[in-house]
């Protein structure tokens, strides 16, 4: 009888360790997963514009031909600017650069980030160009919520379709307010 038990018992123990170990090599395998971006994936902010533009057969594929065009364009002003990123820091670790050639390699950090603001503006506009008129005036909505961050006339218009503001990337973010009052007694120390 005690033998019994001794075996259920290790079967037991067993098929948890195993459960455990099947539970962290599934986690670490979507890690792996969810870190390797896929390069033909909208934006999600994108998405979330198709969504709200209900297009038509004709009108997904349209955009699915600017949009690749537009993602290879991107990729490219990516590219450069993280070349003259790199520049930047070489010259920072160089202790014998001088100030007018970090103005320099920033002039043309600048030149790349218009060059990248304007393309994106031309995949909008083109966009925008194959879209009927009530849909032009959902996607000029749309890029007044990204472009003023929900803070212009139509910022009641984006919280009520769920558009989130964008977030930047690194951005220190203070930590929220409590949401409970303060006690009674910290109001009387006060």
């Amino acid at each position: 009888m005690l033998r019994q038990w001794l075996k259920y018992l290790l079967i037991f123990s067993l098929s948890i360790n195993l459960g455990g170990v099947a539970t962290f090599l599934y986690s670490q395998f979507q890690k792996e997963q969810l870190s390797i971006p896929n390069q033909e994936a909208p934006h999600p902010a994108l998405k979330e514009l198709v969504t709200h533009l209900n297009l038509d057969p004709e009108q997904r594929e349209m955009f699915q031909k600017i949009f690749s065009a537009h993602r290879q364009n991107m990729q490219v002003w990516h590219q450069e600017m993280t070349l003259k990123r790199q520049e930047l820091l070489a010259l920072l670790k160089d202790g014998s650069a001088t100030w007018p050639d970090f103005q320099a390699t920033l002039n043309e950090l600048r030149d790349i980030q218009a060059k990248r603001e304007e393309a994106s503006l031309g995949f909008f506009l083109h966009l925008r160009h194959h879209l009927q008129p009530e849909q032009q005036v959902m996607c000029d909505n749309f890029m007044e919520c990204r472009l003023l961050k929900g803070q212009g006339e139509k910022g009641e218009w984006c919280r009520a379709k769920g558009i989130q503001r964008p977030r930047g990337r690194g951005r220190w973010r203070a930590p929220a307010a409590p949401t409970q009052a303060p006690s009674e007694h910290g109001e009387a120390q006060q």
